[in-house]
């Protein structure tokens, strides 16, 4: 269980570290819906999540084990068109309307900067379910997409777009991968888990 920016930036690189040691293994890769429940229920093996909530109710549950893989910064990209030049700052940013993902009980980014800085204007936006499409959303136009630092590293539209320099500080997150007691001591479970940490 995987969210498309932890597939696009991570685990195509485990996928190719992986398919030179055994090819024959294939995936199901699955979007983040109830992510515990489904670890539980033996749904899914693992699922690799950016939700702080997911992350604490599975170290309060015995049974189950997080492993933090990597830390990641939000980036705010915009056309290389855009007017906006130099060091932004939040006032500037909030001039512009946004395009950000959207998920069920976490935070969002422009409302965690809202909310950190105390800005309440509200500025158009456009919400969508994947960091996958914000780019395309962003090119051609005045608006400013806040997506993970590398996702920018793999979008289809990265010539046509830039990165913006801030004069504040961008909000965080931790991906890890969260898995079940029962395969402790499964040798393939345990190896493939092995990859995953070594490539994170």
């Amino acid at each position: 269980m995987a969210s498309d920016y932890n597939t696009m930036v991570y685990l195509s690189a485990v996928f190719r570290r992986v398919r030179k040691q055994a090819p024959h293994l294939s995936y199901d890769i699955v979007p983040i819906n109830s992510p515990l429940d489904a670890i539980r229920d033996g749904t899914v093996e693992m699922c690799v999540t950016g939700n702080p909530y997911a992350h604490e109710q599975a170290l309060a549950d015995q049974l189950l084990r997080s492993d933090r893989l990597f830390s990641e910064v939000y980036c705010c990209i915009v056309d290389k068109g855009h007017p906006l030049r130099g060091t932004v700052t939040l006032d500037r940013l909030f001039e512009f309307p946004h395009v950000v993902a959207q998920f069920l009980g976490v935070t969002m980014q422009t409302g965690e900067l809202r909310a950190r800085y105390g800005r309440n204007g509200a500025n158009p936006s456009i919400n969508v379910p994947s960091f996958y499409v914000i780019p395309s959303l962003v090119c051609g136009t005045d608006r400013i997409g806040i997506v993970p630092n590398r996702m920018l590293r793999v979008a289809p539209q990265r010539s046509r777009l830039r990165k913006l320099d801030v004069a504040f500080e961008m909000p965080r997150f931790t991906e890890h991968l969260i898995w079940h007691s029962r395969f402790a001591y499964d040798p393939a479970f345990c190896w493939l888990r092995g990859v995953m940490l070594e490539m994170a």
